[in-house]
């Protein structure tokens, strides 16, 4: 194939790129409506499905930069929907844990995020599950050939 005949219409990694930032998109505007961040959303669904976590720990799920992370948990903490204490096991390790009223913000993003999601994607729900099935297809198959992050 020539350079010039290429197709970026059924490029597929150019279409994930294109779904990935209208998703984030999505996601964003979902979130300010709430008074959060995609970081901090993250955040949250980390604490919410791990529990209380290291910085190191969240930073490994939501793979995004330990720099920013630590400023947007500094700010939740000064808000109060996050509490940092020294790990019991080693005193010298702080580990972050979702308040009484983060519990309530994420509430209320969670609610935001599915009607704006809903609204949006209109997906039946055979739909969704054949999506959520190809997606997941996906990640398990592009794990086997994506190095591990450092």
């Amino acid at each position: 194939m020539k350079a010039d005949e290429f197709d970026l219409s059924t490029f597929l990694p150019y279409r994930l790129a294109l779904l990935s930032r209208a998703v984030q998109s999505l996601l964003s505007s979902a979130l300010d409506e709430c008074g959060l961040t995609v970081a901090q959303w993250r955040v949250y669904l980390c604490l919410v499905r791990n529990g209380p976590s290291t910085l190191n720990e969240i930073v490994a799920f939501t793979r995004l930069p330990q720099s920013s992370l630590s400023r947007s948990i500094a700010r939740m903490d000064e808000r109060g929907l996050v509490r940092s204490g020294r790990n019991p096991e080693d005193r010298r390790r702080s580990v972050i844990a979702i308040t009484p009223a983060g519990r309530r913000q994420l509430a209320k993003a969670i609610a935001a995020v599915n009607r704006t999601c809903d609204g949006a994607l209109s997906l039946a729900p055979e739909e969704r599950a054949r999506f959520g099935t190809t997606v997941e297809y996906l990640i398990d198959r592009l794990a086997a050939y994506t190095p591990a992050a450092d």
